[in-house]
């Protein structure tokens, strides 16, 4: 997998998936120059859990796009 353009990975408890990326916070990634937030798996059901929210509102506050990758 090529993450030449992945600059880190927020990961949750619940999910497997390791990227090869450094983990970060909303903070690091901003910091970072980081633009867009993606949200690159499929919660089950299709329903992004509770537990997910505030991160992706931090990132929203703090400017970044929200992109959910559909495959």
């Amino acid at each position: 997998m090529d993450t030449g353009f992945c600059c880190g990975s927020i990961t949750f408890s619940c999910c497997q998936v390791d990227m090869g990326v450094p983990d970060m916070t909303v903070d690091e990634a901003v910091s970072q120059g980081v633009r867009s937030l993606i949200i690159g798996v499929a919660p089950i059901g299709g329903i992004i859990p509770d537990n997910w929210w505030n991160v992706i509102m931090d990132g929203v506050y703090q400017g970044l796009d929200i992109v959910k990758v559909c495959i």
